[in-house]
């Protein structure tokens, strides 16, 4: 009797654990099955908008799931990314990341909620945005070697005002000054909307941002770029040069944009986004998107995005030293 009554024990047990490891791989071979969100932590009309909007739509047709766009602005992109940080690692809300959101802000914000490497799952960088200096026709410059004198023999009543949609773009700016030997005032905003409609508008006199958010306003005279961040010239603005090439050799201003899960989020899931991502980023209309946005199309692994954002880290500590500049929250 107590032999029968323990085979039908051992028996119960065998086929709750084989039910328990059968639902538990349903599940994962089942995700997604509700929307998804990607938080951006930034205003709507900026590239890391503009580009997640894209990427999203193109995951809803691959994922056969709702995509949902979130924009959760506010402290340099602290707000937002603490809200995935904080989320639950199911899949179902994921970070779109910038240089700023996890490299700058973990280094210059004192009260910052979360770790940009402890409480995230990187899955892919998304791609490269070179920055661009623009300024209001109205400055009556016609070349960067002008705005730099102009900067410079402005009175100091009366500076040349430049937005910083966030942190990093802070700490460019600052790093502009520094070796141009120009003046600047910094005017921080929280996202690109606002700094290039006040550009627009003359109530400040230029913006570095991205090609993305500054390039239709040039086309339309709005405004007038004047130089680009990147080494090389992009090939939507080949006629414009690099701020390296006109006197400041090695001068780099470029973010990146990627995607991130909370820490603690499957492996699964995080390769199969990895996966639908890479594809989406080969794709013909993506890649126009983007050149004609000035940016450049990139991907990687996880772990590549994980080793990007370390040597960054290292890259900006020295730049945020060497320029000993405050920052806004």
């Amino acid at each position: 009797m107590k032999r029968c009554l323990r085979t039908v024990v051992m028996g119960i047990t065998a086929l709750t654990m084989a039910i328990t490891a059968s639902a538990s791989t349903l599940n994962k071979e089942e995700w997604p099955q509700k929307p998804i969100r990607i938080i951006v932590p930034f205003t709507t009309g900026g590239s890391v908008d503009i580009m997640m909007r894209a990427l999203g739509m193109k995951l809803s047709q691959s994922l056969k799931q709702s995509v949902i766009i979130e924009n959760r602005p506010g402290a340099g992109g602290a707000i937002g990314t603490t809200l995935v940080a904080n989320a639950k690692p199911d899949g179902y809300t994921l970070a779109a990341g910038t240089t700023g959101t996890h490299v700058v802000n973990p280094l210059v914000l004192k009260d910052l909620s979360y770790d940009s490497v402890r409480d995230f799952e990187p899955i892919s960088l998304v791609q490269t945005v070179p920055l661009v200096l623009a300024i209001n026709p109205q400055l009556n410059v016609v070349t960067f070697a002008e705005f730099i004198e102009l900067a410079k023999n402005r009175s100091p009543d009366a500076p040349i005002t430049i937005a910083a949609p966030s942190n990093a773009h802070h700490i460019t700016i600052a790093h502009l000054a520094e070796v141009t030997g120009a003046s600047f005032q910094i005017v921080p905003y929280s996202g690109p909307a606002q700094s290039v409609t006040d550009a627009i508008g003359g109530h400040i006199d230029a913006v570095l941002d991205t090609g993305m958010a500054v390039a239709p306003h040039d086309k339309s005279g709005d405004l007038k770029i004047l130089a680009v961040g990147s080494l090389e010239r992009l090939p939507f603005l080949k006629n414009t040069q690099t701020i390296s090439e006109m006197g400041y050799p090695g001068f780099e201003a470029i973010g990146i944009n990627s995607l991130y899960a909370p820490a603690g989020t499957a492996p699964e899931v995080i390769q199969r986004l990895n996966k639908e991502i890479k594809e989406i980023m080969g794709s013909p209309d993506i890649i126009e998107l983007v050149n004609n946005s000035a940016g450049l199309v990139v991907s990687s692994s996880p772990d590549e995005l994980a080793a990007w954002q370390h040597k960054q880290t290292k890259v900006w500590k020295e730049l945020i030293e060497k320029t000993q500049i405050q920052f806004f929250n």
